[in-house]
């Protein structure tokens, strides 16, 4: 209720992040999915943009969208590349060195 009641307060994009979690771990990729489009359009939650892509991508995933999952992830390394989402994303896309 509270980013129904207060759609322009400065928490609204945390409170659809912390949301769209919940809604994933219940199943419900759509609302979840609608939840992080919007925090990561919120030009005021750029902050917390990083994470709801990678939220985003998962979401894709689990759906077995995996060409979107792949263009978020993609979105996240271009727009925010010193993230620690993008810098965890790129380490695990790095080949790994024999031992």
């Amino acid at each position: 209720s509270f980013v129904t009641e207060y759609p322009e307060h400065q928490y609204t994009s945390n409170a659809r992040y912390w949301l769209a979690s919940a809604q994933l771990s219940q199943g419900k990729l759509q609302l979840a999915s609608s939840n992080l489009h919007h925090v990561v359009d919120d030009i005021n939650s750029q902050e917390r943009a990083p994470a709801a892509l990678a939220l985003l991508a998962k979401v894709y995933q689990q759906q077995q969208l995996y060409n979107e999952a792949d263009e978020i992830l993609e979105q996240l390394r271009i727009h925010y590349p010193d993230s620690s989402e993008a810098q965890q994303i790129m380490q695990n896309a790095e080949p790994q060195q024999p031992l």
